[in-house]
């Protein structure tokens, strides 16, 4: 993995449908450029073709989530995003999911560079706070939907609160729907339940 690539494609040229045309083609060469991805997505919204747009920001999110902290930014921004169409569309459960999300991501990149934020921002652990609100929020709306508990695991684990952690860690391994993770969320899910064995070993 080289890094996030940057997009060289000019958007901005007054012309939205040729500039989709042409990013388009541009994501068949290169799919894995997440920038590009995002800034088609962000296009599509604009365009008005809302279904499209939330089918390329997930697979954007797909994409990005294999950068890993040098994506926490692009992260949030597209979350936000989604937060926005389920905002339009009257989606209590992806308004609070995406929010709380996108804070978790905002939390990571306030601690990774401080400096590129204001000095009166809330502190991150504060963000953390807000982001499993959020979360909880958006679990007790679908409580068949496993993603929330398992961002509520990586905000309270962050937060290094173990038990509600490991609360939300042993929900995740009970659901049937673990397919609703994305390939980078099951093996980061199977690398933090080998850990909680090895930790709190069955007797």
């Amino acid at each position: 993995m080289t890094g996030v690539q940057t997009c060289a494609l000019p958007i901005s040229l007054g012309n939205d449908v040729l500039a989709s045309v042409h990013l388009k083609c541009y994501l068949d060469l290169e799919p894995e450029n997440v920038v590009a991805r995002q800034n088609y997505a962000d296009l599509l919204l604009r365009m008005e073709q809302v279904d499209k747009a939330k089918e390329q920001f997930e697979l954007f999110l797909k994409e990005a989530q294999k950068f890993g902290p040098e994506a926490q930014k692009l992260m949030v921004h597209t979350h936000s995003r989604l937060m926005s169409i389920a905002q339009m569309e009257g989606d209590e459960y992806s308004e609070h999911l995406h929010r709380g999300i996108g804070m978790y991501y905002l939390g990571l990149e306030k601690e990774r560079n401080p400096d590129e934020f204001k000095e009166e921002d809330h502190k991150p652990e504060a963000i953390l706070i807000r982001a499993a609100a959020e979360l909880t929020q958006a679990r007790m709306l679908r409580s068949d939907q496993v993603k929330s508990c398992w961002y509520l695991y990586l905000v309270w684990d962050k937060l290094c609160c173990s038990q509600p952690a490991n609360r939300w860690l042993k929900l995740v391994s009970q659901e049937a729907s673990l397919n609703q993770l994305t390939p980078r969320e099951y093996e980061a899910f199977q690398l933090a339940s080998r850990e909680r064995e090895t930790q709190f070993p069955r007797k």
